[in-house]
């Protein structure tokens, strides 16, 4: 919401939600430790589009490439 001082998640706050079945339309992930970033990239690849799905919806860019 517009207004809201929002500080964002930390890795486990993430994952609870994701495990919840609770995807956001948009993930910024940043920080000094890489294997956080990959684990939640990980697992969103994996569980929040059906595989038939994917070709059509999914897009992943990646920081230094764009």
């Amino acid at each position: 919401m517009a207004g809201d001082n929002f500080t964002g998640l930390d890795y486990q706050e993430i994952i609870k939600e994701l495990r919840a079945g609770r995807f956001r339309p948009l993930y910024f992930l940043h920080g000094p430790e890489a294997y956080f970033i990959d684990a939640v990239s990980d697992y969103v690849e994996r569980h929040a589009l059906e595989e038939a799905e994917k070709a059509f919806n999914q897009t992943i860019l990646y920081g230094k490439e764009v």
